[in-house]
């Protein structure tokens, strides 16, 4: 066979015959060696399977192990995929995560980006790969949710994405300047105010779950009100051995979390353990608890002398007494932001609350603003009305004179 005849791209190489192509991105051409006759039969069959890589190239869904799985460049190219950095970022140490935070990025690199990009080279993805990826995944969930993911699950999408090229980039596979994922901006979140309940609210619920649904109920109720504490992953996984009755405190070191070992993160949401001063409501509830299970279990809520594991039923308590009661529908995590406005409205200072509620200081000034500039407002207006008090006996005094 003439060599003017051979298809482009295709030459004798050694007993075999060589193929050239380029990939995506490279500037240079990849050759792989065919271990064929050098017929003319087979000198035309590489030209055609030359052309299919071609074309697997031009669409996206070129596979080197699927051409050539005993070429060394196989693996290599393996190990540069988005998957391979994805996996990469989702194991990396430095993140140090909690189990549900690692179970929540994992879902969302499955949903969200490795239908499209699993297999593809790192470094000859592109920032249209990405926004078509998102932009699918948006249409998927509207499809499914009949409304668009909220900002903060966006966000969490961006955040995956970043976090695997970050990983590609350090690795030195992708080169910063060239990274598809550094424009891809957050959402900004309206984060909605507190809408807390008043005291007395408060405590006619308290009341009448202990009333309608029994002590333990009515005791996990009244702790969540007076207490701070995060519900249901902080009280479900409170043990004895962390509650001091005699110094009226507890300490919180550890969450409920259906994705940890045992149903138990060793760890707080926020990776640090925290002591709360009991008040005296608080210090009732756990001396009912203390009556009701204290000798049972290493738990301080148990539901059939095991761990008590939150259910829909636990919600159905909370809403039935709403609305025995007539009150509006507020979610359960409220009583969080209950007790943080009692404390601000009472006097308490913010950096105090801050730590018993586990907020970092910014955090909490930043979620209490309302509160805490009613209680600066109120009190410059009681130094103002202090003066206008002053000022009025000053006047009856000259007024009297005068007479």
């Amino acid at each position: 066979m003439d060599k003017k005849q051979f298809p482009k791209g295709v030459r004798l190489n050694g007993s075999g015959i060589q193929i050239r192509f380029k990939l995506k991105g490279d500037k240079n051409y990849t050759h792989e060696q065919l271990e064929w006759s050098q017929a003319p039969a087979n000198i035309n069959k590489a030209g055609k399977l030359r052309q299919e890589i071609k074309d697997a190239i031009r669409h996206g869904v070129f596979r080197y192990a699927e051409f050539f799985p005993d070429s060394p460049r196989a693996y290599e190219t393996q190990i540069n995929t988005f998957a391979h950095y994805a996996q990469g970022w989702l194991d990396s140490p430095i993140n140090d995560w909690t189990p549900q935070t690692r179970y929540k990025f994992k879902g969302i690199l499955n949903r969200v980006w490795m239908a499209s990009l699993d297999e593809k080279l790192i470094h000859v993805i592109t920032h249209t790969d990405l926004t078509q990826a998102l932009s699918d995944s948006i249409s998927e969930f509207v499809d499914k949710y009949n409304k668009e993911p909220s900002k903060s699950l966006y966000n969490d999408w961006l955040t995956c994405i970043r976090g695997t090229f970050e990983i590609a980039v350090q690795d030195k596979a992708v080169k910063r300047v060239n990274n598809p994922a550094a424009e891809l901006k957050n959402k900004k979140r309206d984060k909605s105010e507190p809408d807390p309940f008043e005291i007395e609210e408060a405590d006619l619920i308290i009341a009448d779950i202990y009333k309608n649904d029994g002590e333990m109920w009515g005791a996990w109720y009244e702790l969540g009100f007076y207490s701070g504490m995060r519900y249901p992953s902080e009280p479900t996984a409170l043990l004895w051995e962390n509650v001091s009755l005699k110094n009226s405190e507890f300490k919180v070191t550890q969450i409920y979390s259906k994705h940890a070992k045992d149903k138990i993160q060793k760890t707080t949401k926020t990776g640090y353990s925290r002591t709360v001063i009991m008040n005296t409501r608080s210090l009732h509830a756990f001396k009912v608890l203390r009556k009701l299970t204290g000798l049972k279990s290493s738990f301080v809520f148990l539901q059939d002398d095991e761990m008590l594991i939150p259910s829909k039923a636990t919600h159905a308590i909370w809403r039935a007494s709403l609305k025995r009661l007539g009150l509006r529908y507020r979610d359960p995590y409220t009583m969080r932001h209950t007790y943080a406005t009692i404390g601000l409205m009472s006097g308490a200072n913010p950096a105090f609350m801050a730590k018993q509620l586990g907020h970092s200081t910014e955090e909490f000034f930043k979620t209490y603003t309302t509160w805490i500039e009613r209680i600066s407002r109120d009190f410059q207006m009681n130094l103002i009305e202090s003066g206008i008090k002053s000022g009025l006996k000053v006047a009856k005094k000259i007024a009297e004179n005068d007479n």
